[in-house]
């Protein structure tokens, strides 16, 4: 008889610690890139919208993901970062030239 290991009590916290800038790190770039494409060529035109949107999108939904499981506070501000700038972003967008 083959035994098993259980998967949840050989997991360690630092399994995960190369996820964190695979999840957290493209939203990030796009909300860096939507504040500076936006603030100088985005302008009402349809791909600055969507490069608004896209770090609206994806930091709101690590928000909630955030909010229902209480992670440390680190974890707020790198979810939540994404979601300021592309509102900010959204905001640059809506300027006149």
């Amino acid at each position: 008889m083959v035994r098993r290991r259980d998967v949840m009590n050989t997991m360690m916290a630092s399994d995960f610690a190369g996820l964190i800038p695979s999840v957290f790190g493209p939203p990030w770039l796009c909300a860096f890139l939507s504040l500076f494409v936006n603030a100088k060529w985005g302008r009402r035109k349809w791909w600055g919208l969507l490069l608004g949107l896209v770090p609206v999108g994806y930091g709101g939904l690590l928000l909630a993901l955030d909010i229902r499981d209480r992670p440390e506070t680190i974890f707020y501000f790198l979810s939540g970062f994404p979601l300021a700038c592309g509102i900010f972003g959204l905001f640059l967008w809506s300027r006149q030239h």
